[in-house]
Parts: C-alpha cells; structure tokens; sequence
C-alpha cells in the first residue's frame, strides 16, 4: 500500500488534547480516522521485527492481574496480547486522549490519564506495565516523573516494558534533512529525542533493578521486501502528521514538507540499508521496596 494514504490533510487539525502536553502529532477526528490503520501497521512492524513476543521480561502473569498500557492509542497492544495473560487478569489502557479507544469489554478498558501523573491510589496495583513510542509526548524533565510513577503504581517484582525508537535513520541525504529537521522541531518543542539513548540510565535513577536492553535493526523500503514497505508507510505516515507543527514552528513550508515527503519514499525505497533501530527496555521494581 502506498504511503500517500496519510497524506496530510489541508483542514484545521487539532494538535493539543490534554492540559499540557507537549504531543506532537494531531488528535483529532481525521487522526483517528487515519492513526487507527497507521498504529495497526505500526504494532505489526514492531511485532514481525520482535518475532512475535508482546511481553519481553521474565514475568509470570498472576491469576487476577492488572495489566497496564500506557500511550495505548488504538489498544492494539492489548487487543493482542490478552489471549496471552491469564483470563482473569484485568488490562487497562490509558492515553491523553480517547478518539482512538476501542470498545471496552469484561476484560479491557480504557480512560484519559496522563503517564506523569497517574491516581494515587494505583500504588503497588499492577503486575505489569507496557509503553511504547513516547517519545513524541514527553519533555526531558516529565520522563523522569513518567518512570517514577510507572514505579510506585508497579506491584513489588512487577515489570515495566518501554518501546522507543532511535530517531536518527540511516539512508540518504533526503534522510538526513528529514533527521535534521525532526531534531530541530524536538528541541523547539522541548522532547526527548535522544530518550532512546538515556532510559537505561533513568530506569535506574527511578530505582528500577535488572534492566535489559533489547535492540532490533527495522529495513525500510520497498529493497527490504513486503516488512520494509510496511516499515515505510508506517514512518512515512508518522511524519506527515508532523507537518502543521514543522511549518507553524518554521522549519517548512507545506510544499516543501510535502516534497521532503516524496523525495524520502522514494529513497527508502532505492537506498538499501535504509533502516533505523528500535528498542525495548525490561525493568523490574525490587521486591522489597
């Protein structure tokens, strides 16, 4: 499929949801409208790169479990990996912003809460939580609150599982622009793009113990075969929705974003190794804390 399914819409979009945040990418109706498709795309990416696994630390599921998903979006994650936790266990999706929920059911639900400050009374509650792709929600300083209330909320031995993306991809020169001005409109809006490189670091400070690191190269373009054209629609799809912030922030004009846009495809998919490298880290809350 090509990626000019998420050609940015020319209408009014809504980029702020949540009191402040700092979220980069649009959430509004026409978001939903084109997310719900892009973050199936984008969970089936991840998994097929990861053989398949959705829970990546040593954690045996108790009977009764909570189960969070924080930045959940669409829930595929918990769509999926209910069928793997046992039947009882309870899972729970949280995001700034419900447009792209799906149905609650017995055993899933979903509510409008932000990471850094999730309810007091969630000490201790759950035995394993799941984030992934924050890294255009978050600023440098609410990381560390992020990691600190994932922490309180864990159950003594629970798990967290963080999914991040190193933001610089390898490719050609239209790849390097389109790095160069990622990382400009980061710095503007004060995210983390060299989270990926920190977490290890400020999982510890939170006082996290035995965290693991667990890398995987992700192809991207039509040279890598049917995943790398995947891999593409799905990244190509995450930077068009950043093109409103890009011109409001000057970086671009939209003509000149949509050039970018079209030029990167059309490296991708001519420039083999083009790639870019994504991260999973397992932590796990001490026992007796």
């Amino acid at each position: 499929m090509s990626s000019t399914t998420y050609q940015a819409s020319k209408v009014e979009r809504n980029y702020q949801s949540f009191p402040g945040s700092q979220y980069i990418l649009p959430s509004d109706d026409i978001e939903r409208q084109r997310q719900v498709f892009r973050l199936a795309l984008q969970h089936k990416v991840l998994k097929t790169a990861y053989d398949g696994r959705l829970i990546f630390p040593p954690v045996q599921i108790p009977a009764g479990a909570n189960i969070l998903d924080s930045g959940t979006g669409s829930g595929t994650w918990i769509m999926d990996v209910r069928d793997e936790v046992p039947e009882d266990a309870t899972l729970l999706g949280i995001d700034i912003e419900a447009r792209m929920f799906p149905p609650p059911d017995e055993r899933m639900n979903f509510m409008i809460q932000s990471v850094t400050s999730l309810p007091p009374d969630w000490d201790n509650k759950f035995a394993l939580v799941n984030q992934r792709l924050l890294i255009a929600g978050l600023t440098v300083s609410e990381w560390g609150t992020a990691l600190r209330e994932i922490y309180r909320i864990l159950t003594p031995g629970g798990f967290v599982q963080l999914g991040e993306i190193r933001a610089r991809f390898s490719g050609g020169p239209v790849t390097e622009r389109q790095s160069a001005m990622l990382a400009a409109l980061f710095e503007k809006k004060g995210l983390f793009i060299e989270c990926a490189k920190h977490l290890p670091v400020l999982m510890k400070e939170a006082g996290f113990i035995n965290v693991r690191t667990e890398e995987k190269v992700i192809e991207i373009g039509k040279w890598a075969g049917p995943a790398g054209e995947e891999a593409r629609d799905n990244f190509i799809g995450v930077f068009r929705g950043l093109e409103k912030p890009s011109v409001m922030t000057g970086l671009a004009t939209s003509a000149e974003y949509e050039e970018l846009m079209e030029n990167l495809e059309r490296e991708w998919d001519e420039v083999t190794d083009s790639k870019t490298d994504f991260y999973v880290f397992h932590a796990q809350k001490p026992l007796i804390v």
